[in-house]
């Protein structure tokens, strides 16, 4: 059997994504259960290391990938990546979104626009650990699949 409270917060879930799925872009770049780039209660770029903040910040822009495979116009620059972290926390996502390897795998745009290179999604996603749907691993490691 499982537990009611479990079942109340999947279904919260549900409901959320769901409503995202219908929203304009400007509403899903305004909500911060879409992204991983966050500092709050449950989760926070406090508690990650330099290599979990590089991911994080693949795994926001193959979110944008995502959202624009599906029709939604998103805005998201460099400076956007850090809408929902205090200043103090800027810095280190800066330096996340400078690393080589990252920038390797970046498109930046005339209208400084970031996005992952349309050629390099796979190498995106195997990096981040998440998959977006319609695409499949390179590995048999445990993966975690995104249905956004």
């Amino acid at each position: 059997m499982i537990d009611p409270e479990f079942q109340r917060l999947v279904e919260t879930v549900q409901k959320e994504a769901a409503a995202l799925r219908d929203a304009p872009g400007p509403v899903i770049v305004a909500t911060p259960g879409a992204w991983s780039l966050v500092d709050n209660a449950v989760f926070s770029v406090r508690h990650m290391d330099d290599e979990e903040l590089r991911k994080s910040v693949v795994e926001d822009l193959l979110g944008v990938a995502d959202w624009e495979r599906k029709g939604k116009v998103i805005d998201v620059t460099a400076v956007a990546l850090t809408r929902f972290l205090p200043a103090e926390l800027h810095g280190r996502v800066a330096s996340a979104l400078a690393d080589p390897f990252v920038q390797s795998l970046l498109e930046r745009r005339a209208d400084d626009q970031v996005r992952i290179h349309k050629d390099h999604l796979q190498d995106a996603m195997d990096f981040a650990g998440v998959w977006l749907e319609g695409f499949e691993p390179l590995t048999d490691e445990p993966v975690i699949r995104a249905a956004i």
